[in-house]
């Protein structure tokens, strides 16, 4: 029988030990790529997963047990006898990869879940300033999702690498790389129904002007392509009023009016200028709502960051069309 270490063990050790300040310190003094990689904001969990997970891979588990006894002895003690478990060899790497997969479960569902916390009070808002603050927060899950999904890919080759590598198949790998790709399935899943949004958005769009409005379709939540989405077919069957079409699109091209003169020194002004040219350039009122549709809640949302008056009133107009054809 060899000595395995008990990550889950590990893991509540680290929390009880340090704050996030603390671990951060750690991860800088005895795991620098750790350190260096870790995103902004990130939670204590996400901070404690990827130190022990870098820890484990590289051999470093008794380092890092070193360094906890040495800056928190206390803490150590509780801990000490549960820190390491008996186990047999053929055992130890099924149990090592079923631990991380149920971590990296654990932390998708909660970041997950998060991310759908912060999407909600950002679409339930309508002051710009929060659903920017939201939209921030959002962000980061989606950046710690990102970082998640890499993590799962990583421990999906591992998990090869080891039975290609192991004299007889392991039935119990097999499994935890079935679990992994179940769960890989399903994050990409709820990608591709984002996408699928904006594909059927972009199809509404005059094919010179799809790649002018990709960046700001790119950025819109489901709720906001489905907004959209219904606009546009009301708007396709001649459903919006002609002096509603024409008062939003009067305000669009304002907006970006306003936008590309305020932000004349940033690298993004010729952007919204191509925006705004792209909108002048349709010579009717239906063809420049087709065009508008897309990208009033882009607008919209990159509003919190400038004074442009113009806004609110095209924000509200947006969302009285929106309950209006909801109905």
């Amino acid at each position: 029988m060899n000595a395995s270490y008990n990550l889950s063990a590990i893991r509540q050790l680290l929390d009880a030990a340090f704050s996030v300040s603390e671990l951060q310190t750690l991860a800088f003094d005895l795991f620098r790529p750790v350190y260096d990689d870790l995103p902004t904001a990130a939670t204590k969990s996400f901070i404690i997963q990827q130190i022990i997970t870098y820890a484990e891979r590289n051999g470093r588990i008794p380092h890092l047990l070193k360094a906890v006894e040495e800056r928190n002895s206390y803490q150590y003690g509780r801990f000490a006898d549960q820190l390491q478990t008996a186990v047999s060899p053929s055992a130890h790497a099924s149990y090592g990869y079923e631990q991380r997969l149920a971590d990296l479960k654990q932390h998708i569902n909660r970041e997950s879940a998060l991310l759908r916390d912060y999407e909600e009070l950002r679409d339930n808002t309508r002051d710009p300033r929060d659903r920017r603050r939201y939209q921030t927060e959002i962000d980061r899950q989606n950046s710690l999702l990102a970082d998640y999904r890499q993590q799962l890919a990583a421990l999906a080759a591992e998990i090869q690498h080891t039975q290609q590598a192991a004299p007889d198949p392991q039935p119990s790998l097999t499994d935890v790389l079935e679990a992994i790709h179940t769960l890989q399935q399903q994050m990409k899943q709820a990608e591709d129904n984002l996408t699928a949004g904006q594909e059927q958005i972009r199809a509404h769009i005059d094919e010179r002007h799809r790649d002018t409005v990709t960046r700001l379709i790119a950025q819109l939540d489901t709720q906001h392509q489905a907004e959209i989405l219904l606009l546009q077919e009301a708007a396709a069957q001649q459903q919006i009023a002609r002096w509603d079409a024409q008062q939003m699109t009067l305000l669009v091209q304002q907006a970006l009016l306003d936008l590309a003169r305020l932000r004349q020194n940033q690298p993004d002004a010729a952007y919204w200028g191509n925006l705004l040219d792209a909108v002048n350039e349709y010579a009717t009122w239906e063809q420049k709502l087709k065009f508008t549709l897309p990208i009033i809640p882009g607008i919209i949302e990159f509003e919190s960051e400038m004074n442009v008056d113009v806004i609110p009133r095209l924000q509200e107009m947006w969302h009285a069309l929106v309950a209006q054809f909801r109905h």
